[in-house]
């Protein structure tokens, strides 16, 4: 059995793994026309601003020194408001679809079992419904954009990565975001990826169970009436 699911933290390590991937993909590829930016962004003209060039500034052009390379914080960082961020941030964590009592599994490898004490800890789940808002925040509407539709397309790419993480049964929303202006300035932007999924807590039980070692049935009373039938 493994450790608890820890969604905040799986989004984390998650996030961190496309950013480095839009990185590393663009930097190793000899041809740029096959990476994910050029895919995502050629051909998005502004006026004079081309998303393509500015993704690839954004992305992949800033050093780690740089105070403006996108980063990813667990939980919303005020202190990084102004600068490319995506925070995580989490509205709602509620009861889902359960089963009936205490979900107990019967799986081998979910049994904890303790053979000199003669004891056995079952495993006990619940199911919860969970809501996420990546708030890519910035000092710069463009990049409030780059980052929120780069993020979101790179999830559904990677959509299968993030279901065999334990994060089931996705949808994805948006919402442009106003914080109150006491903690947040007026010249900052920004916009929510709203993520729903579903995931289960496991944990082994609080009271362990007497563990069954021999299981003995008393041989029921057989009447043979054959003798019965055949007269008949």
């Amino acid at each position: 059995m493994e450790g608890l699911v820890i969604p905040e933290v799986v989004l984390y390590r998650l996030i961190n793994g496309l950013l480095k991937e839009i990185s590393d993909n663009w930097l190793n590829a000899s041809d740029k026309t096959k990476t994910h930016l050029y895919r995502f962004w050629n051909g998005v003209e502004d006026g004079k601003y081309k998303y393509y060039d500015e993704a690839v500034s954004l992305f992949v052009d800033r050093d780690v020194d740089n105070p403006r390379k996108v980063e990813c914080r667990m939980f919303y960082d005020r202190e990084r408001s102004a600068l490319p961020t995506m925070h995580i941030t989490m509205p709602s964590d509620q009861i889902g679809a359960n089963e009936l009592g205490v979900s107990e599994s019967g799986r081998e490898d979910e049994m904890f079992v303790d053979s000199h004490l003669g004891q056995i800890t079952p495993t006990l789940a619940r199911r919860f419904d969970a809501q996420f808002y990546i708030v890519c925040s910035s000092d710069n509407n463009r990049e409030v954009l780059l980052m929120y539709h780069t993020l979101r397309a790179m999830i559904i790419s990677a959509w299968h990565v993030f279901e065999h993480s334990c994060m089931e049964n996705m949808k994805l929303t948006g919402q442009e975001l106003r914080m109150q202006e006491h903690l947040v300035p007026n010249h900052i932007f920004m916009r929510g990826l709203g993520i729903m999924h579903s995931y289960d807590v496991r944990v082994p039980s609080a009271f362990p169970l007497p563990l069954i070692t021999q299981l003995i049935i008393n041989p029921a009373t057989i009447v043979d009436d054959s003798s019965d039938s055949n007269n008949n």
